[in-house]
């Protein structure tokens, strides 16, 4: 925490002073940062399509949203899955992600097609990148106390590191990465007053997120 501390009063000497009283709100971040990963991904998006995120995200993880959302569409709440080793669970199939709320969100983005798009499931995937920017600036800035510039480059290399976009193609990967802002914080706000309520925000934390994939039969 002090190394920390002594970093962000280092950058802040170097910037000028007119901008270290420049407060920007949470709001604004949450829009420019989502523009930002657009622009990054512009490539991935309906806007220039030109590439998909290949490998376990449409081999693996596409069939089960779709026939998750297939069984949803159809009335039928999807408990059993028969198609793969003689038939298993799927609601307790961690990998499907089914009571992943953000999973229900897609849903329900595209509840009028009869079959959900693999865009879809793309689009979901890149929002954690967004959502990982926006989490972690928030964790930097509020609860570390760090300047919004730092707190924004910061958050930028959490969120665009090399680990991310190389498990795109996991969702359940980048899924729990994306929140782990929220377990850091929690961490931080109950180190101080050595509150063990405060740190029971962390395995709520792990609970919102669906586990990490283990390598699908080949």
């Amino acid at each position: 925490m002090r190394g920390v501390e002594r970093l962000n009063r280092n950058f802040e000497n170097q910037v000028p002073a007119r901008y270290q009283a420049v407060v920007i709100r949470p709001r604004y971040v949450a829009v420019l940062s989502l523009l930002f990963t657009v622009v990054f991904f512009i490539e991935y998006t309906p806007l220039f399509r030109r590439v998909h995120i290949p490998f376990d995200l449409e081999e693996f993880h596409y069939p089960l949203f779709d026939y998750a959302f297939q069984a949803v569409h159809q009335g039928r709440f999807p408990q059993w899955d028969p198609t793969i080793y003689s038939g298993l669970s799927f609601a307790g199939n961690t990998q499907a992600a089914l009571f992943y709320p953000p999973t229900w969100l897609m849903f329900a983005c595209a509840w009028g097609r009869a079959r959900l798009s693999y865009q879809s499931v793309q689009d979901l995937a890149l929002a954690h990148v967004w959502l990982a920017f926006l989490l972690c600036y928030l964790w930097l800035n509020r609860q570390r106390s760090l300047h919004a510039l730092a707190s924004a480059l910061g958050a930028g290399v959490f969120a665009f590191s090399g680990y991310m976009l190389l498990q795109l193609q996991h969702f359940g990967l980048i899924a729990g990465y994306a929140w782990m802002p929220l377990g850091f914080s929690a961490i931080d706000a109950a180190d101080p007053s050595r509150r063990v309520g405060q740190a029971i925000r962390l395995p709520n934390v792990a609970g919102e997120s669906p586990a990490p994939p283990s390598q699908p039969s080949q």
